[in-house]
This record gives C-alpha cells, structure tokens and sequence, in this order.
C-alpha cells in the first residue's frame, strides 16, 4: 500500500491509497482516505463520520456519489478517524473560469453542475435509509438551515477568535446580527431534502469525456432540511459570482475595476450568467423541487448569498486560527485566513445589503450605513496615491475624473448629504417644495440623505475624515455644507431652488466669503467690507482671502458678509451691522485674485484664494434672512461645522497612528524593529489616550448639540451647547496634530516628504484647524467666560 496526501484543502487531510503490486509495479486497486487533522479541534468540526454516512445512504439515490466502504474511529490506526472510499476517475475543475476549455465545453460543465445540484434537491430525504437524523428530532429539523447554519458558524468563528486571543471582527459580528434578525419569512415545508452545504464546481469529478457529474465530493457539511431552505445550497454554489479574488482557497470569476477599484464579473465566454445558470437548475428540478425564479434581486437571494460568504469567511478564520495554533493542514493557511482575507469576504456581504432589507431597525440601519461608508472609503483610499499626483499636476485645477465617478456611485449608498440633520432634512424639502420641485420619496432619499442626529454623523464623519478624498465624494465637504445649511434655514424657496438644490446634487460648489487681510477676522465685528443697498439693489465692496472652494472650476455661488453701509447702522449693536448676500462668481467686478497655499499645499481643485469685490451688484432678493443678520446666520453654519471638522479630525488621527504602527513593525533600529522599543510604546499609549478623549469630548458635543436643537433657545442649553462646541474644538485639532507629529517621528526623514507619505499634508490641514472656524485662543476665551458664568450661578 502507497499513501500520497493530496496538496489541495485546508479542512481534512486527504490521500490516495494504491495497491501496487510489488512484483511488476501495477496498480491493482484505489481509494481515498479522509481522516480528521491533527491537534485540539473545534467542536463538530471536521465531520468525516457524516461525510461517510451521507455518501453511503445516496447510493441508493440517483445523485452520484463515490461508493464507501468503511468508517474508523480508533485513532490508533492513522493517528485520527477515517473513512475509505473508491477512487473515482475524472477531472476536479479548481478554476471556475475553466481557462482550458473551449466556451462550448465551460457551457456543458456549468450545465451539468447546476443539473447535479437539481437532482440532489429533487431527493426525499425521508425515503432514504440511514440518513443522519442528528440535526432533527422525530425526524424534522428544530429550526431553519439558514439559522441553524448561522449559528454553528458563528460559535466557530468566535471559537477560533479565542483559540488565538482574537478580538472579533466587528463587521463579522454585524452581519451575524443581520442575519440573525432580518432572515426571510419562508413559506413553511413540509418535505425533507439532503443540502450539501458545500456545493461547488471543485466538489464535484466530471467525467473526462462526457463531462457529466461522476461523483460529489466533500459531505462534511451536509444535513437534512426542508426545500423552501434550498437556496442555501445554490447560493453557496454561485460564490464565485460574488467573492473578492483575494481568497485564495476558492477561485472567483470577479476581478477589481482598476480605475474605480469595484468588484466587477470577469466572465470568460461560455462560462454562463449568475440568471443563466439559475435557469438551468430549475429548468432540473423534478416536481415539487424547490423553484428560485426571479429572485436574484430580492431580499431573500440576497440573505442567502451573504450567509454563504458568511460562512467562506468562517471557515478562512478557522483555517487561519488552526495555522496559528501550527496544526494546518495548508502551507499557505496563515495568508488564506488571514483577517485581512476574512474581512474582505464580510465586506463583499455587508455591499449586498440594501437599505430596505434592514427594515425598520434603525440601530441596524445606522450600523449599516457606517460599514457602507467605511467600505466605500476604502475604495477611495485605493486611488489615493492617484489624487495626491493630480493634486502636483498642470492639471490640478479640474477635477479628477474617478472622483466625478465615485461621486456617482455614493448617490446609492444612502450616504450621500449625510451631514443633514433630520430638522433639516425636512426644512429643506419644505423650501424645495414650496419652490416648485417635485421628487418621489425614493428621489427625496437620495437627494437629502438619511436625516442623522449629528451625533451619529460624528461617527461617518470619522470614517470620512481617514481619508480626505472621501469627504467630496459624498458631498460633505465644506464649505459647502455649511453654506447649504444657512440657504436650508434662512434662505428663501426661490433661493433655494436656484443655488441649494444644484449644491445638494453636487452639481455646482460654493465658498463662503467672511476673512479680510487687513482685520483680525477671528473677531468678526471687525469685517470692514461693506453692504450697501441702493434701491431694489445690493452694491458690495472689499478684499477677502483664505476662501476654500473659489478657485474651483464649479463654483458658482459665493455667501458674502459684510457690514451694512448706511445712515445709523452703526448705532446699532456691533452683532447686528452684518449681512450676508448671494454672489453669483460670474458677477461683474468679482474677481479671484490668486491661490494661497497651505504650507506648500494649494489644497486643488478647490483651493483657497485672495477674492476682490469692486462694486458687485446683485438684486435685493439675494441678502440671506434680513438685513443686520449676518453675524447671527454665520455663527449658525459654524456651530455643525466646527464638529464635523472635529470628527473628520479624529479620522485623520486614527490614520496617523495606523500609518505609525505599520512603519514601527517592519522598521528594524538597533537590532529590533521600532514597534519593541520602550520608548515607542510610551508614545503610541499616549496618543491613544489624547484620541480616545477627544472622541468622547466631539461626541458629548454632538448630543449636546442634539439637545440644544430639540430644547430651542434655551439660555442654559445653549450654554451648554456653546461651551462643549469650544471644547472640543480646541482639542480635536491639538489631539490629531500629536497623533501625526508622532507618526512622523517614527518615519524619520521620509516623515518629511509629501512625496513619500501623506503626513505632511494631514498635518497641514490639521495644523489649519487651530485657526479655520475661529483660533484656539477664541474658543478658550469662550469656555472660561462660560466657566465664570457657570460658578457665579452656583453662589
């Protein structure tokens, strides 16, 4: 007897056993042997004793099986149990794309792998003798597949987590909630059938000749239930359609777009479509078969295709914790489990998920959306390196075509105009109604965004804020934001539906026109351009600087503040002498001057520029609110948005310190890499804690601001509200400047160069933010004057 071990698998060791005449050295016989692996296993893993008996009661079926002949239990034999069946001859398919094969022949092999599938489904499993009754009781299951699936694989999962003192992903457990809580209401069935639980076209020995089904293989898995649950078994069996090409353990038919970095099919000819071969396996079904026509968009064609990934990305963890723990069976299980691999495989799942397949929960909503927005900001980061180069480019100021690309496909996330509050969600319905627009509710959906507290939005805009790029994307960069919310609330129904609606679609881009060069701007009385009404007409004059967004190409509306030039405006309050006017950028005597750049960086295609104003006359109709109201309609747009700058802050630190971490583990000095030295540890914890602080002081912020919206004008509300929107933003900007000051440090010399890393320009920007929206020494005054206010209320 010869043993040779087969080198493909990663679950149970399989050989191929050969009688071979010692004489003149032919072969006389062949079997397969599966034994379970070696080492300390989890539990009801590696099931060789059901793969046995399912192969042994569907011989009496026509579903081709290979014939078994004995299962053994005594470890003593071959060092763990084992089961021998007959070596069946044929071809294993281990590429779906099949790239050996003529278009006609992948047709035929397809054919026949959805027409094995049919006849397994089309079995009663009731009429079967010796079927394994384990997972029933009086012979019926006690709960779905589809649930019972779940939760075996996700206490294996979370067992292989423990096995290595492994955080659970978070995006696994996310999904598992999912499934849990959103299963489809399946029509209940009576009748019993056998599902494979791992059907696919590397399960299965075609016949070289014919390329029918001779044998399927790998039964470890298998269990009785009823038909409606068969879409299991199909799901599993279409993965390929669907999973990223970084799994290594199963090939797919996709690819990544390399200009958008999409999942896309990469389909060779003959190999059928995802509803081709769908047809073929019903078109296979005997009578009474479970039917799956029509259901590749439906919710319930979509819960099954993310449990199947859910449970690829299962096993890949298990395969990673068993390399982990050296008793593998592969020699590549550390890169095929890896949890970059595992999380790649849930986000694939979590992409599937639509909006209305979470129902009414909007915990599971919010979640969510904040996996959408984390997935597709990855796919942004994919095209970093491409942006920063434009950025350098003679054609820095027109915008690059991926991110008009991307921009798009935001629109379908349910993420985009995210930064909209529900109050405000509403009020600008409102106005755009009463303005004449018209939209279903799935178009007011897409255009105004979810309507998130500005609590919840602190956490997208923290995935945002990781990379920079991401935040145009889905339309929540400033200014543009804040100059949408001052037309949402003071702005009228005309107003907004010339400027406010093309800035919602993202269509135009807007600057905000407050900062003079020759005043101290951070106290904002002392703005010395002027407003001044002569009739029907407003004439503006004066020099403004550091206005992001003017030198970009789609800018067409400027919000201008100045003070009112006219008989007694100046007995007024010095916060009542301000108001802001709409200014078209083609306006005659608006001129942008030239760019200013940030410490080198111009910050393209939106820039921020020298702006002169030399008797702009716009009608009346353009001033926002009323009269005298600027400064009171400009501190409403700064108080959101000092928050978002904050959170995208947190971001920007959270990516320092990743960036920090990955330098430190391959950097060797002295002998060992940076990651083990003292002094580098001492640091990391210290930034850890500043981060972490100031995420809880934005997010304390963000509910107080909540509160104070819900409370109205509440003088002790807005107390509050003022004092916490001071704090954190005096320390979110500090916190991030630490976090990439210490990323940089660990770099050394290459910390310095835009050229090398993107640090340089996230410290530009966070270094900006101790000065843009009002300069630390401001917000410091604000919170003692507030401080003092409070203890004297105390005596």
């Amino acid at each position: 007897l010869v043993a040779r071990k087969y080198p493909n698998g990663q679950s149970n060791p399989t050989y191929l056993v050969e009688c071979v005449d010692r004489e003149d050295g032919r072969v006389r016989g062949k079997w397969v042997l599966r034994r379970k692996p070696d080492g300390k296993l989890l539990p009801s893993a590696h099931a060789v004793d059901r793969e046995f008996a399912f192969q042994r009661a569907l011989r009496a079926s026509n579903v081709p099986v290979a014939t078994v002949h004995a299962y053994c239990e005594d470890a003593r034999v071959v060092g763990s149990s084992f089961y021998l069946m007959e070596h069946c001859e044929g071809e294993i398919w281990k590429d779906p794309r099949l790239p050996n094969c003529s278009p006609p022949r992948r047709e035929r092999i397809y054919h026949e792998l959805a027409r094995s599938l049919a006849r397994l489904h089309s079995v009663d499993a009731s009429r079967l003798p010796d079927v394994p009754k384990s997972t029933s009781r009086g012979g019926r299951p006690r709960a779905s597949y589809g649930l019972r699936t779940l939760r075996r694989w996700k206490m294996q999962y979370l067992a292989s987590c423990a096995a290595v003192r492994e955080d659970p992903l978070k995006n696994m457990m996310f999904l598992a909630k999912y499934l849990q809580d959103r299963a489809p209401n399946l029509a209940a069935d009576d009748r019993e059938i056998i599902l494979h639980g791992d059907f696919r076209l590397d399960n299965i020995i075609c016949d070289r000749r014919t390329d029918e089904v001779r044998a399927i293989l790998d039964w470890e898995l298998a269990t009785v239930g009823t038909r409606d649950q068969a879409l299991a078994d199909v799901a599993y069996c279409c993965l390929p359609y669907y999973l990223p090409p970084t799994v290594l353990a199963i090939q797919t038919l996709t690819k990544f777009c390399k200009e958008s970095g999409d999942l896309v099919l990469d389909r060779p000819q003959g190999v059928p479509s995802l509803e081709e071969f769908l047809s073929t396996y019903n078109a296979h079904l005997e009578a009474g078969g479970a039917r799956v026509d029509g259901l590749v968009e439906s919710h319930q064609w979509r819960w099954f295709v993310c449990l199947a990934l859910f449970r690829v990305a299962a096993i890949l963890a298990g395969v990673g914790s068993r390399a982990k723990a050296g008793n593998a069976s592969a020699k590549n299980a550390s890169v095929v489990g890896s949890r970059k691999v595992v999380s790649g495989v849930i986000d694939t799942a979590i992409a599937l998920i639509e909006l209305g397949d979470v129902g009414e929960d909007d915990g599971l909503r919010f979640e969510l959306l904040k996996h959408r927005a984390r997935i597709f900001c990855k796919k942004v980061h994919a095209i970093e390196d491409v942006l920063v180069e434009h950025e350098s480019s003679s054609e820095r100021w027109t915008p690059h075509p991926v991110v008009e690309k991307l921009k798009v496909a935001a629109r379908g996330t349910g993420l985009w105009n995210c930064f909209l509050s529900k109050d405000l969600v509403q009020e600008a319905r409102k106005k755009l109604e009463a303005g004449g627009l018209v939209l279903t509710e799935e178009n007011w959906f897409q255009l105004l965004g979810p309507g998130l507290s500005n609590r919840k939005y602190m956490e997208i805009a923290e995935i945002m804020g990781k990379y920079p790029f991401s935040i145009e994307v889905f339309n929540c960069n400033a200014p543009d934001t804040g100059n949408m919310e001052v037309l949402i609330r003071h702005g009228t129904p005309d107003q907004c539906r010339e400027w406010l609606l093309p800035l919602l679609r993202g269509e135009i881009r807007s600057c905000f026109a407050m900062t003079e060069p020759n005043v101290a701007s951070s106290d904002a009385t002392n703005v010395s351009a002027t407003v001044e009404r002569r009739g029907g007409e407003v004439v503006v004059n004066g020099l403004k600087w550091w206005i992001t967004g003017a030198m970009h190409p789609r800018c067409k509306i400027c919000l201008f503040l100045g003070k009112e030039k006219r008989a007694g405006a100046g007995k007024r309050s010095s916060h009542s002498q301000h108001t802001i006017v709409l200014l078209p950028m083609s306006s005659p005597g608006l001129k942008v001057v030239k760019p200013l750049d940030v410490m080198g960086f111009e910050d393209p295609p939106y820039g921020h520029a020298e702006v002169s104003f030399r008797d702009v006359t716009v009608p009346s109709a353009n001033i926002i609110h009323k009269p005298g109201k600027g400064f009171e309609v400009a501190q409403s747009r700064l108080g959101p948005g000092r928050l978002h700058h904050c959170a995208r802050a947190i971001g920007i630190a959270e990516r320092a310190l990743e960036i920090a971490l990955e330098r430190a583990r391959k950097r060797v000095v002295f002998g060992s890499p940076i990651a083990t030295k003292g002094g580098f540890l001492n640091d990391l914890a210290q930034v850890r804690l500043g981060v972490d602080q100031a995420r809880l002081l934005v997010e304390a912020a963000a509910s107080i601001l909540d509160k104070g919206e819900e409370e109205g004008a509440n003088p002790t509300s807005l107390r509050y509200v003022r004092m916490a929107l001071a704090q954190a933003k005096v320390v979110a900007p500090k916190v991030c400047l630490e976090a990439i000051d210490f990323a940089m440090q660990v770099h050394g010399a290459a910390g310095m160069s835009s050229k090398i890393t993107i640090l340089p320009q996230l410290w530009s920007h966070a270094r900006t933010l101790r000065i843009a929206d009002g300069p630390d020494a401001v917000h410091l005054s604000t919170i003692s004057k507030l401080e003092i206010k409070t203890q004297r209320a105390k005596l």
